[in-house]
This record gives structure tokens, sequence and C-alpha cells, in this order.
């Protein structure tokens, strides 16, 4: 099966109406047996095998009652959403499709209640990601019939019989060389929640650990979690992409972002940085002053590291969860305070920084 991936975005402003697809017009990547038709906004897989969605859209702003809502939409059944509490920032969502049959098509659909249009203060407006995740290698064909026998040959004269020679000496045994490291069967991939009650936030002080204690899915046992930390069993590079809601704990303070990020224990360094600009709040008894903020980076491990969201701003953050009465939508990551997507994509190699 051939090593399948693609990458599309969107740099035009416009918007997308109800149950119409994301017309991505620029193709960044390709490769494998997969096209992509900007027309029509479709992606086809010429052959069968599993694959991995990343997509995120920027969103200006919508009449839609169910937030911002996208989903990726194949021909073979899957419908799988993505959604933000607001109707203005960045809808984020990702997605596994196996195709069993080929041809087959995905598209990434506007599953809100009413035309969303794109964000006209960033470059990009949209971008989808396709990676196979289960590249292995094709089954062996058929054995040919055998061909006919020749014609055997005349048999030659047997030579005399030389004289034996003596033995020689036995030399020595080399050193055995080192053993390499055994590289992954299956790539890894790993999703981690965290949930709070919507009516109760949990306050997170400066400094402190955001939780991520709920192992939703992992494609091999490699994760090792609590809800102070986490880690990764085998050595490698892997993408992350961490999905947070969360507000100040007061109203928004001027001029002040609200700062997050993954540490390394024992380094003190943001490796994975998330910042959010909350420009309102409301007094409701029913509502909290809330942010939906995404941040997407690397992880280098040699299989030993272990890694901490914090609170890296100097004051507290509430830390929230979306209320499930109101949103339409049935994934598994509708009410949750934090989605954070964990894949391997590389062999393990030292984090160089270049100062």
């Amino acid at each position: 099966m051939s090593n399948i991936a693609l990458q599309i975005e969107r740099i035009s402003n416009g918007s997308v109406l109800v149950d119409s697809n994301v017309l991505f017009d620029t193709t960044i990547y390709s490769a494998g047996n997969i096209s992509y038709d900007a027309l029509t906004g479709e992606i086809t897989f010429n052959e069968p095998g599993r694959f991995y969605i990343d997509w995120w859209v920027a969103s200006q702003s919508s009449f839609s009652t169910n937030g911002a809502v996208f989903a990726l939409s194949s021909s073979e059944g899957d419908f799988l959403e993505g959604n933000s509490p607001t109707r203005t920032g960045q809808v984020v969502g990702v997605g596994i499709i196996d195709i069993a049959t080929a041809p087959a098509t995905l598209s990434l659909v506007n599953a809100s209640t009413h035309v969303v249009f794109y964000s006209s203060y960033v470059p990009v407006k949209a971008t989808l990601v396709v990676m196979e995740d289960d590249v292995v290698d094709g089954p062996t064909g058929d054995t040919g019939p055998t061909g006919p026998a020749g014609d055997i040959g005349p048999t030659g004269d047997t030579g005399p019989t030389g004289y034996t020679g003596p033995t020689g000496d036995i030399g020595p045994t080399g050193d055995t060389g080192p053993t390499g490291p055994t590289g992954p069967q299956q790539l890894p991939f790993a999703i981690i929640h965290s949930s709070v009650e919507p009516s109760e936030p949990l306050v997170i002080a400066s400094g402190g650990t955001i939780p991520a204690q709920i192992l939703e899915y992992e494609s091999v046992p490699f994760i090792v979690s609590d809800s102070e930390s986490f880690s990764m069993t085998i050595p490698g590079v892997y993408q992350v992409i961490l999905n947070i809601n969360v507000g100040w704990q007061t109203e928004p303070i001027p001029n002040r972002m609200l700062s997050l990020g993954i540490q390394q224990d024992g380094e003190g360094t943001t490796l994975i940085g998330l910042n959010g600009f909350q420009s309102y709040f409301t007094t409701s008894e029913e509502e909290f002053p809330t942010v939906h903020i995404t941040g997407i980076g690397r992880l280098h491990t040699d299989g030993t590291a272990v890694f901490r969201i914090l609170n890296l701003g100097f004051d507290p953050v509430y830390m929230f969860s979306v209320n499930p009465f109101d949103t339409t939508s049935n994934t598994y990551n509708t009410s949750t305070s934090l989605d954070m997507s964990i894949l391997w994509v590389a062999p393990f190699t030292p984090f160089v920084r270049n100062n």
C-alpha cells in the first residue's frame, strides 16, 4: 500500500453555506494515490486504508444557533463533527476514517444552522491535512508457473583429486555490534481529554497544572498519564494538537493574554505555547467569560520525559466545559474541557534550540 499524504488550504475570503463543502483553493502537498477537486471540495481516495485527518477553519461571523460546527463527511457514511461554542474564532477537529472500498470521497461540510463567513483578518482561512497511518508492505503476488526443464548436457571427464592442504588457524571472533532500536510497527496515536462540570469551572492558579486525565484512545499502549502529567514510552517525535476551553476568573484584564503551554519536567522552557485574547465578559450566573484556544507543535522524547500543561500567566483562570444542551453535536469531544491528540511522526532525535 502506498504512502498517502495531502495538505490543502483556503486563502480566499468568502463564506460557506449550510450543508455545503469548504472549497480549499491551494494544494500545499500531495503524495500517493489521492486527489482533490477544488471545484467541488471533494477529496478522492483511490485505494483502501485508514487515514488520520486534521483540520481547522477561521470563522469571522455567523447567525448559527449551534455555534460554529463543521464535519468530515465521507461517501462511506462517516460524519465526524468538530465545533466551537463561539462563532468568531478558530474551529478545530480531528478524525480517523477507514476506507474499505475505493474509490471513496471525503469533504469538510458546514454543519452549522446558518452560513459561516471566513475571517478576513488572517491570510489562511482553513487547512486540512490527510495522513495514512496503516502503511504496511503489500501482499506477495502469486508464484508464476515453472518453465520447462532444459536438456541435460553430457557429463564431463572426472579430474584427478588434488592433495588436501593444511587447515589454517581459526581467526578471532569480532565484537558484537550494538542492537539498534526497534521502530514502531504501527504509528502510535492517542487522544487525551479532560472534563469539568459546565456549572462548576475549575480554577487554575498561576503556574498551576491543567489536568489531562482521561485517556480516550490509543492505537498501541504507549501513554502514561495522570491528572498532573503525561509521557510517551515509545521514543520519537510526536505531533501534538491541543484545544482548551479557558477564561479569566474575573473580568478580562486589559492588554493581557491568556497564556498556557506544555513544558517538560526539569527543563522550564515552553515547548508548545497557547495564547488567547478574551474581549468580552458576562455576568450571567449560567455563563462564564471563556475563550477556546489551540496550540500545535512537536514534542521530542527518549521514552522517559514527563510533560505538563501549565497556566503560564500571572493570574488564575477558569477551565470549563461546553454545556451539551447548547449544541446538537453528538461526537466524543462536544463537552470536553481539554482535547489533545498525540501522533508519532518520526524516530527520536534530541531537541536542539538555536539561540
